[in-house]
């Protein structure tokens, strides 16, 4: 589990929610051990979270689709063990893309002058 897998379904087409909430459910032995109800108690509903996290960033709206650009959460994707340094590097991303990509010929960065 990670705390951008909400992204997940937003970018993905071979990932839907119901596939993201399944994979954060408890374990299954624990759901035997101690019954179900109880189990989701200890684990709570861990997409749910991650989901809120990433509307509270403003990567998500609150219909769970994309409110920023597919590099820039495919990227924040990318880094989702290091959440910090995604954080920054999304938020980074239009910065980048203003200076290194916008307005420059298919070249440029092939140029030594």
């Amino acid at each position: 589990l990670y705390p951008t897998m909400a992204l997940q379904p937003a970018l993905s087409d071979f990932v839907d929610t119901r596939m993201a909430r399944n994979a954060a459910r408890p374990p299954f032995a624990r759901i035997q051990a101690v019954g179900e109800a109880e189990a989701a108690k200890e684990f709570g509903d861990y997409f749910e979270i991650s989901s809120q996290l990433m509307q509270e960033l403003g990567l998500l709206d609150e219909d769970n689709a994309p409110a920023l650009g597919f590099t820039a959460l495919t990227t924040c994707w990318e880094l989702r063990e290091t959440i910090a340094e995604a954080l920054h590097v999304t938020h980074c991303l239009p910065l980048f893309m203003k200076d290194f990509v916008e307005q420059k010929p298919g070249d440029y960065a092939e140029k030594e002058n």
